[in-house]
């Protein structure tokens, strides 16, 4: 049963069009997972070239269960191999320019002999740098999604006016 229009409402095309994006991403709800939400340091940004990574501390993470089992079990294959290979991924910025990376899973050693489990994404991050003019102590978020069947994650900055991330950042005007 369709609703009678209100002749009082003031639609345009505009809203309509906002009304069918925001149906669109309530639909995809269900399909993104939040990696990693960051404060100030929790993601440590490389932008040296030489570096070329991003890292995200393995405790830092919201959800640890965004990998399928056979990307799983590469990840795991790789934690003794010097030559990591990593899993492929798309990394999807804000302007929608998609990157291609690797998600590797390193072990980082701390002066105690102690160490901890990082996630990195490398091969392409120097690129995501660039075209997003990121510096070191940016405050940025990463998302985690699937496209198809596909890894992929999103690049999530604050506004520039925000001084820091607001809790309902979505990638998901990033899918459509």
């Amino acid at each position: 049963m369709r609703i009678p229009r209100n002749p009082n409402s003031q639609l345009s095309l505009s809203s309509c069009l906002t009304e069918k994006k925001s149906r669109k991403r309530r639909a995809l709800q269900d399909n993104k997972r939040a990696v990693v939400k960051s404060k100030k340091a929790s993601l440590m940004i490389h932008v040296t070239p030489g570096e070329s990574r991003l890292s995200m501390p393995f405790n830092e993470l919201i959800c640890k269960d965004f990998l399928t089992p056979s990307e799983l079990r590469v990840i795991r294959e790789d934690i003794d191999n010097v030559n990591k290979r990593g899993v492929g991924a798309i990394l999807v910025d804000e302007q929608n320019v998609k990157y291609g990376v690797m998600l590797k899973r390193w072990e980082m050693k701390k002066d105690s002999g102690n160490g901890s489990w990082n996630y990195a994404l490398t091969c392409g991050w120097n690129d995501v740098v660039t075209a997003n003019g990121l510096k070191q102590n940016d405050n940025i978020s990463i998302w985690c999604f699937r496209w198809g069947g596909l890894l992929c994650f999103a690049l999530v900055t604050p506004p520039p006016s925000s001084p820091s991330m607001a809790q309902s950042s979505s990638p998901l005007a990033l899918c459509l």
